[in-house]
């Protein structure tokens, strides 16, 4: 079965365009609008990462972080945050999270990121 990816960004052009791209990849593919719709889907877990929009109607990025904080702490390690503000990426990046990308990004730079992000959830712990 492939890993299960969740794209999250209110661009639809953006998401469509992710989501082609991971599928390639052999990822199962799911997505979202909104930080809300994120987190009712997140909730339901099995994500193996998330790339995750900064700026988005109802609920931003930063309001998933935070629901990920409460409820699944080791999937913000294995976030993307995928954005046009590297200022406030930046801040985010000091939460855990895998990687930050800036948009307008190179689509072998997004591939990369998730695939790096997805092998940390198959890491052993010590």
């Amino acid at each position: 079965m492939a890993p299960r990816i969740l794209v999250v960004d209110d661009d639809d052009h953006i998401r469509r365009l992710e989501c082609k791209v991971l599928e390639r990849c052999g990822y199962q593919v799911e997505q979202a609008s909104d930080g809300q719709a994120a987190i009712d889907l997140i909730d339901g877990d099995g994500y193996r990462a998330i790339v995750l929009d900064l700026m988005m109607p109802k609920v931003d990025g930063l309001g998933v972080i935070e629901h990920l904080a409460k409820t699944n702490p080791t999937l913000i390690t294995r976030t993307v945050i995928a954005t046009a503000f590297p200022r406030e990426a930046n801040k985010h990046h000091q939460l855990g999270v895998c990687r930050v990308i800036v948009k307008p990004f190179d689509i072998q730079e997004l591939i990369t990121a998730v695939n790096e992000c997805a092998q940390e959830s198959t890491k052993p712990t010590n």
